[in-house]
């Protein structure tokens, strides 16, 4: 029973795969700190906040309506029997507002759906400033692209006027809810792209 017992506090001796990451963990506390910075300096900006506050309210405001006209139609259609006939088209311009808002928030934010495992990949190997300026440039460029396409929306918009079936609402509405939706994602596109120049062209002269 003693020898048991000495078996049991018996220390387990290091394996040697235990230590393989060792080096790489210290490049990724630093990596880890950098990105911290990068993914909280608007956050944490007064500046910013306030288009934080702007996002909330459109989104909060467009959430609530889309629930209160859905929850009225049903309950006009299976108690009442009646229909609110075009609601949909209404509903249409709350949904382009909770939508693309959103999709501002997620810029703002950096909550997309991107490949974040290839920054752990060229972390380990050194390449990170590379891939996100890469990455960032092109972002940059298309996040501008799309600006030129919400232009080219409206102008069709404007010149053909079309308008929905029912309450005759002209569509330029909610394609201006789009542009205007890329335009805020430019905006916070680019104040990302020149912190993370900042962060990098900063650490190479602090480097050299």
């Amino acid at each position: 029973m003693q020898q048991a017992t000495d078996t049991e506090v018996r220390p387990v001796p290091d394996r040697p795969e235990d230590k393989i990451n060792v080096p790489d963990s210290r490049s990724d506390t630093e990596v880890q700190a950098v990105l911290k910075k990068y993914n909280t300096t608007l956050e944490h900006s007064p500046f910013w906040q306030k288009f934080r506050k702007f996002h909330a309210f459109f989104l909060v405001t467009s959430s609530v309506l889309i629930t209160v006209a859905i929850c009225a139609a049903s309950t006009m259609r299976y108690f009442f029997k009646l229909d609110f006939f075009g609601l949909e088209e209404y509903v249409l311009i709350a949904a382009c507002v909770l939508y693309f808002v959103g999709a501002a928030q997620g810029s703002f934010e950096r909550s997309h759906i991107s490949a974040d495992f290839m920054e752990n990949f060229m972390a380990r190997r050194g390449g990170l400033g590379k891939l996100l300026f890469i990455q960032k440039t092109i972002e940059l460029v298309m996040s501008y692209v799309f600006i030129y396409w919400g232009f080219l929306m409206i102008q069709w918009c404007w010149d053909a006027w079309p308008v929905t079936p029912v309450w005759r609402i002209p569509f330029l509405i909610p394609e201006s809810i789009v542009c205007l939706s890329f335009i805020m994602m430019a905006v916070y596109t680019t104040a990302h792209y020149v912190l993370l120049v900042k962060i990098i062209f900063g650490k190479q002269g602090e480097a050299s």
